[in-house]
C-alpha cells in the first residue's frame, strides 16, 4: 500500500535541527557532541538535549523546546 501523506500543523512541526544547533550554540560556546529529540508521550513538550562540550572541557547540556526553540535548561552534565 501507499503511505498517506498528512500535513503537519504549525504546533506539530519541530523547528529545523540547524536552527536547534544555532541556538545551542550561541548559548554555550563548544563543540557540540550528540544531539537527541525527547519526544516522550508522558511530557507535552518535546525537546531536543544538545550536549557541548565548551573549551574549558566541560561538558554542559542544552534543552532546548523542539517546537518553539525557546531554551527550557542549561546544565553542567
Amino acid at each position: 500500500g501507499q503511505a498517506a501523506s498528512r500535513t503537519l500543523s504549525p504546533e506539530q512541526r519541530f523547528v529545523p535541527l540547524t536552527r536547534i544547533l544555532s541556538i545551542a550554540s550561541q548559548a554555550v560556546p563548544g563543540e557540540v557532541i550528540s544531539v537527541e529529540l525527547d519526544d516522550d508521550e508522558a511530557d507535552d513538550v518535546p525537546e531536543y538535549e544538545v550536549k557541548i562540550l565548551t573549551p574549558q572541557g566541560r561538558m554542559i547540556e542544552v534543552e532546548i523546546a523542539a517546537r518553539t526553540g525557546k531554551i527550557l535548561q542549561i546544565e553542567d552534565d
